[in-house]
């Protein structure tokens, strides 16, 4: 039992999920939107999210909102690495989620952050991703 003081609520950190979305032309809008609703439920549930839109390269870092506008299909392949050396130096996320249709330029290098794959469906892939996968159900 404590004397003096006031009892307080517990509070626990939010955690903070970097979420890598691919905007190359091959990804389809349906697959993205699907994506995004998910995400949106994250939210929902009190989990801050950073969004990186990514094609050949970064193409940008922010805070997501639900309903954000994405830039869909702006061109190149796919390379996720320069986001994972982005991740990784500025070492503040909890987790990384990535989703994209699986057509990449060039094998994805291993993260050292717990990670899922999020792929648009089962098929083929260049490459054999580092992690967990699971499949978008439209």
């Amino acid at each position: 039992k404590r004397y003096g003081t006031v009892p307080g609520k517990a509070v626990r950190p939010k955690a903070l999920l970097a979420i890598l979305l691919d905007i190359s032309a091959s990804m389809k809008e349906q697959s993205i939107n699907s994506f995004l609703n998910e995400v949106d439920r994250l939210l929902e549930r009190g989990i801050d999210i950073v969004l990186f839109q990514v094609d050949d390269r970064i193409r940008s870092v922010e805070p997501y909102r639900a309903g954000m506008p994405v830039r869909i299909g702006r061109g190149g392949g796919t390379n996720f690495n320069q986001a994972f050396d982005y991740i990784e130096k500025e070492k503040k996320f909890d987790g990384l989620v990535i989703c994209t249709d699986g057509m990449l330029q060039q094998r994805p290098r291993t993260i050292n952050l717990n990670h899922i794959w999020i792929l648009e469906s089962r098929q083929d892939l260049p490459f054999l991703l580092p992690g967990n996968q699971a499949y978008l159900n439209h």
